[in-house]
């Protein structure tokens, strides 16, 4: 990760390619002629976006994830969860003022996480969050999120998750084309199970009270 912030910090100071800045993880939408391929990689997790506006100010983005650690840390249950998510977001612009963009947004996910503890669930995005971005020159933009989304596991047992995510980062734009990216995330997560005696120790509890950890490096790529 430092390096990372490295190769961004000397980009900034080489100066990035003299066009627009666009963000794939702040609050600007893609026209409707653009779509974008975004990648991400780091803890805990790595993830493919596509980015394909439907409409002026509004993006469909498929989405299929890894994750080869748990990001949730709270008691027993700490990292080596390694599974796979499918699903998709929802981006509607809000408002653009000067520099500074806005939009709403929804997740959408079905997960499974593998090994002896079998478990899956859907994540469904609701109430959903808010991403935003501010240009600091034509092509570096500060980017920040918040995002309360409801998740619901199946497996190993029916239990509540709602996390409270929060993230802060930046994009800088290396060409016309391809953007980089890095964003930390962090929050708190409440765990509610459904109380089952035959169940593992460690998801036994009343409730639990963890921490959303993350910080991930990306490129974007406008098609």
């Amino acid at each position: 990760m430092g390096h990372a912030l490295t190769i961004l910090a000397v980009v900034a100071v080489i100066g990035p390619a003299p066009a627009s800045a666009y963000s794939l993880l702040g609050g600007s939408t893609l026209g409707v002629r653009d779509s974008a391929l975004h990648v991400q990689l780091g803890y805990p997790d790595l993830t493919v976006r596509y980015h394909i506006p439907v409409l002026e100010g509004i993006e469909l983005i498929p989405r299929v994830g890894f994750h080869y650690t748990s990001s949730f840390l709270a008691g027993d249950l700490t990292p080596g969860v390694v599974g796979n998510s499918l699903g998709t977001d929802i981006k509607v612009h809000l408002m653009d003022r000067d520099k500074f963009h806005l939009s709403a947004y929804w997740e959408v996910l079905l997960f499974f996480n593998y090994g002896d503890n079998f478990g899956s669930g859907w994540k469904v995005g609701l109430p959903g969050g808010v991403a935003m971005n501010y240009d600091i020159t034509d092509g570096i933009s500060l980017i920040a999120t918040a995002n309360v989304p409801i998740t619901i596991t199946f497996q190993p047992q029916i239990a509540f998750v709602l996390p409270f995510e929060f993230s802060l980062g930046a994009e800088v734009r290396v060409t016309s084309n391809i953007n980089l990216s890095v964003q930390f995330e962090v929050g708190p997560v409440l765990f509610v199970p459904k109380k089952n005696e035959g169940a593992d120790l460690s998801l036994r509890h009343s409730s639990i009270v963890g921490l959303n950890l993350g910080a991930l490096v990306g490129i974007g790529y406008l098609l």
